[in-house]
């Protein structure tokens, strides 16, 4: 498996599917068509930055999500991919239509933010949101644009290498960790049932 724009755009796209289930359609590139009934959610690309230093400020301000552990090697490896989810929904009423942009901002932020799977990004960085609204023959539409930064490591994985632990940390969350343990390869480690 490759990490890169594809695996990236795809992990996303699968990300909010799951986030936004019966709430919208979610669209990969895809031109803009007509609104209908159902809200979408076209993801698009800007550009991408690739990072040559650590010392740029926009890699270290922001969260950090990631929960694959890579190892940081190669700074050229590291990019920033400029990303747009375009939403385009319709109601009724202002206030439905209000209540269905909020909520579906907030899971597409939410969504690419706290994942509790391991996903491809290191971390999601919002950047801002812009509103247009059209009221036509008593039905109320707007398209909502959310621009995001999300910084990754495009990395080849070998998909017959094994992922050895070679070491345990033990600790809180937000704390020191302490090494409690290191394997050599080809060492077998049994883990008791609890």
């Amino acid at each position: 498996m490759t990490i890169n724009r594809s695996a990236m755009l795809q992990a996303i796209k699968l990300q909010l599917e799951t986030s936004l289930k019966d709430k919208a359609q979610v669209l990969l590139l895809a031109t803009d068509k007509p609104i209908e009934t159902q809200a979408k959610v076209l993801i698009k690309l800007l550009q991408e930055d690739v990072l040559f230093t650590d010392s740029n400020s926009d890699h270290k301000d922001g969260k950090k999500n990631n929960q694959i552990l890579v190892p940081q090697s190669n700074l050229n490896d590291q990019r920033a991919l400029h990303l747009v989810l375009k939403t385009t929904v319709q109601a009724n009423t202002p206030s439905e239509l209000l209540t269905l942009l909020d909520d579906i901002a907030s899971k597409n932020e939410l969504s690419l933010q706290d994942s509790d799977k391991a996903v491809l990004w290191q971390r999601v960085q919002p950047q801002n949101t812009q509103f247009d609204f059209i009221e036509s023959q008593n039905v109320f539409s707007a398209t909502m644009t959310q621009f995001f930064k999300m910084y990754y490591l495009v990395k080849q994985i070998d998909e017959n290498e094994e992922m050895l632990i070679k070491e345990v940390y033990l600790g809180q969350d937000g704390e020191n960790h302490q090494l409690i343990a290191t394997f050599s390869q080809g060492e077998q480690v049994t883990v008791p049932a609890s």
